[in-house]
């Protein structure tokens, strides 16, 4: 018969891997426009977008065995220690890396998805963090002007609405676009806001959806 203690546990643990589901899944719609891998702390995928997926049959990233690896072995050896560091929540050298495959300018951005906590007995037993991987093709030609243009003047948005929207194709976070464009988190949000109002989108996933549809 299982007992109380055992109960709790099992419960713990699968609370636990629903969690860590539901925070991968957010992540990754929020990063709709790149190629975002979500992996634990020895680069196992727990989940990946369709960018990811196209992108590892690739030359530039690799899934041997369920792990996601970098083709450049330097990069590989960053990759690897910056994801082991930051699902241990500790301190990276290098959260941004760039390397040049076939030609091409890549840049590879690590980030600490939000701890696991287990339920039950376990409750004060904080788990390893999952960690984001975003993958960009920095050459990447962005969208024809036109084509922002038009977007402007259909949901009459400003200048530096559009400019905003731009960083949030690209696949930076609203933390992200906020130092690139030198202004606090407070007018970051505020500034989504407008654009959610203006453009009838509710959730940044979904304005970045809407964005990628455009193009």
């Amino acid at each position: 018969m299982t007992s109380p203690l055992l109960r709790s546990i099992n419960v713990g643990r699968l609370l636990q891997v629903q969690t860590e589901a539901a925070v991968a899944r957010s992540a990754l719609v929020e990063r709709g426009s790149c190629a975002a891998f979500v992996v634990d702390g020895d680069r196992r995928v727990r989940l990946a977008n369709e960018h990811a997926e196209k992108l590892s049959s690739g030359s530039v990233v690799k899934q041997r065995h369920g792990i996601a690896s970098l083709s450049d072995p330097h990069m590989d050896r960053c990759l690897r220690e910056g994801v082991w560091a930051l699902s241990r929540r500790l301190p990276v050298l290098l959260s941004r890396l760039h390397f040049c495959v076939d030609g091409q300018n890549w840049q590879v951005s690590l980030a600490s998805l939000p701890a696991v906590v287990s339920g039950g007995s376990t409750s004060l037993v904080l788990a390893d963090s999952l960690v984001l991987i975003l993958v960009k093709n920095l050459d990447a030609r962005s969208r024809d002007a036109a084509v922002w243009s038009a977007l402007g003047a259909k949901f009459s948005l400003t200048p530096s609405e559009i400019v905003f929207c731009q960083r949030l194709a690209s696949g930076a976070s609203l933390a992200e676009v906020a130092q690139a464009l030198g202004i606090s988190k407070e007018t970051a949000r505020n500034r989504v806001k407008s654009i959610f109002h203006k453009t009838g989108t509710h959730r940044q996933g979904e304005l970045v959806a809407m964005l990628a549809s455009l193009g």
